[in-house]
């Protein structure tokens, strides 16, 4: 409420409330992924209140819960959304990883509800400078585990080669087993 009264939404339209809240936090916010754990101001301060009133810094759970709720206060509906921000391209498809998780706002404008995403661009590039340096080794067993699970429950192409492959250790083993006698 302190913030949405500094921000006097009262009377303006829609896509000046959201320029707003834009501007807000592109010029007094800055994406953190690691926020420190100092004492709250008071007793019943909340992660949130501590975001937009002392911090200024905060990953985008803290950006999209902010917005929805500075929207709410100004009469605009708007709800949290979550998902995946798909980009990190990869030969013909795309790389999803933990760390593209996402969360952003929709704001339902003019009849329709619209992506509203006041998280800096520069999370998806702070999140990659953090990644594990067994990233790619993860990725390779990551994707080995995936043909394999493909080849398990046939949706791979490599099933009907599979008696190629089998076919002939078994014939192999038999003969081996058959020319000992010892059976």
């Amino acid at each position: 409420s302190q913030v949405a009264v500094e921000l006097k939404h009262g009377g303006k339209a829609t896509p000046e409330v959201l320029r707003t809240v834009e501007d807000l936090f592109a010029a007094k916010f800055r994406y953190s992924a690691w926020l420190t754990a100092e004492p709250r101001a008071t007793t019943n301060q909340t992660p949130l209140a501590s975001f937009l009133l002392r911090e200024r810094a905060g990953h985008c759970e803290h950006f999209a819960t902010a917005t929805v709720l500075l929207l709410r206060q100004a009469g605009i509906p708007a709800r949290y959304a979550v998902g995946y921000a798909v980009q990190e391209p990869a030969g013909s498809g795309f790389v999803v990883r933990q760390r593209h998780a996402h969360a952003w706002c929709l704001a339902y404008i003019k009849g329709l509800w619209q992506d509203c995403d006041t998280t800096p661009s520069s999370w998806f590039e702070t999140e990659a400078h953090n990644a594990s340096l067994f990233e790619s080794l993860s990725d390779a067993w990551s994707r080995l585990w995936f043909e394999f699970t493909k080849l398990r429950y046939g949706q791979s192409g490599l099933r009907q080669y599979v008696w190629w492959i089998v076919g002939p250790v078994l014939v192999l083993s038999l003969g081996q087993l058959l020319l000992r006698k010892q059976w």
